[in-house]
């Protein structure tokens, strides 16, 4: 008998921290009905507290039997739900381990069955498993937005790839995940597909009320089964793709969802950036704060603040640059280049996500001389306290990740 398996992995980006699993089941009681499984996934590089941790739930752990749906939980308030499959037969979900690891897998029609389970590298893998020959070379899911959006990232442009910018083929044809207020939550990476001989092909991923992949035809006709195909989902806060900064322009915020309106009693800590070394070591971002009006205004004091890249694409932080913001005053966050030919991550958004001001240097005061689309990844920490002299009484971010 021929098989085909598609394989779905949901990947955590720079974690050190390990996954955590729980397998809940009717009454608590083991050995009776499993209701749900729930996997909670830490980007460890941006953990600040229970609001950044990503819950990925298999089932519904409330309910009085196992629902095959995996929903996604984050940034505190959003969410999204896809259902695996959808029988009018109930379906009885099994414990399984692999390598040591916690999931569950349960039958979802005669020829299908679906694994769900922890992965090494902090994560959580999704196989469909069709024991013949699918009749279609689509496969469709229902899906579901809670408070997020789904930005798809199309093909480089020539001109984009002359300018340096740099998007990996996993990243053509895929999603990124916003927040409206909170920034990214994850990214649904392009599927696919592998044959048993290891011939590959590109798949299609389209979502909008379905999640659906598209199988080439003429791949599904000729590969050697079982085939594997791998979308993923990864927990990441940082952009997919990497831009190159101009050393004669400078680049700031547009998109609403990255401006803040300073409260009493706030302050900048710190800055951070997911960037790469392009030239070498000494890659060096200038950045600062700019009243915003429309559009970006003038610079916050005097303050400009050096940031330089690490090596590979990581977040760096800067020094602790104390900066205190006016109440009721929105800000935007600014970068250029200082040094070297740094790479900056970032998605692609809509028209008017950033920017830019045709000089070398941060000005003093902003004057636009374009738009455009890019989300990329940066951020400022600020804190609140009831007075310049006293310590924070707690910390936020300000993801700020607009910037080309």
């Amino acid at each position: 008998m021929r098989s085909f398996v598609i394989l779905f992995a949901i990947l955590i980006s720079h974690s050190d921290l390990p996954a955590q699993s729980r397998i809940i089941r009717e009454g608590r009681s083991a050995g009776t009905p499993i209701l749900a499984a729930t996997f909670d996934l830490v980007d460890a590089a941006n953990f600040r507290g229970s609001n950044d941790r990503l819950r990925m739930t298999i089932g519904d752990s409330t309910g009085r039997s196992f629902r095959p749906e995996l929903s996604l939980h984050g940034l505190g308030q959003s969410s999204f739900r896809i259902l695996l499959a959808d029988s009018a037969s109930p379906i009885a979900a099994k414990a399984m381990s692999v390598d040591s690891r916690d999931g569950l897998w349960f039958d979802a029609g005669t020829n299908e069955r679906h694994l769900l389970y922890l992965h090494d590298s902090h994560s959580l893998e999704w196989e469909i498993v069709l024991d013949s020959v699918p009749k279609s070379h689509q496969f469709r899911f229902p899906i579901e937005f809670d408070n997020l959006s789904p930005h798809y990232q199309p093909e480089l442009t020539e001109k984009e790839i002359a300018d340096g910018h740099e998007r990996p083929d996993s990243v053509v044809g895929s999603y990124a995940v916003y927040h409206p207020a909170l920034g990214k939550l994850c990214h649904i990476f392009r599927p696919r597909a592998f044959d048993r001989d290891g011939n590959s092909a590109w798949c299609d991923l389209r979502i909008d009320s379905l999640l659906t992949i598209a199988v080439p035809p003429d791949f599904i006709a000729s590969a050697e089964y079982p085939i594997r195909i791998d979308p993923t989902f990864g927990y990441t806060t940082a952009g997919a793709s990497s831009a190159a900064i101009l050393n004669t322009r400078c680049y700031g915020n547009g998109a609403s969802l990255y401006r803040h309106i300073a409260s009493a009693g706030e302050r900048i800590d710190s800055f951070r950036v997911h960037m790469k070394t392009y030239s070498g070591n000494n890659d060096t971002l200038d950045l600062a704060l700019y009243s915003w009006n429309s559009t970006l205004q003038s610079r916050l004091d005097t303050a400009v603040w050096a940031i330089t890249s690490s090596g590979t694409s990581v977040w760096v932080t800067s020094a602790q640059t104390i900066q205190s913001l006016a109440a009721g005053t929105e800000y935007t966050l600014a970068c250029n280049i200082r040094e070297g030919a740094p790479r900056v991550s970032y998605d692609t958004g809509i028209s008017g996500d950033h920017r830019y001001d045709n000089v070398s240097d941060l000005p003093s005061t902003w004057t636009e001389d374009g738009t455009g689309s890019y989300l990329l990844s940066m951020i400022a920490y600020y804190s609140v306290t009831s007075s310049t002299s006293d310590p924070p009484t707690r910390r936020r971010r300000i993801l700020l990740h607009s910037l080309q």
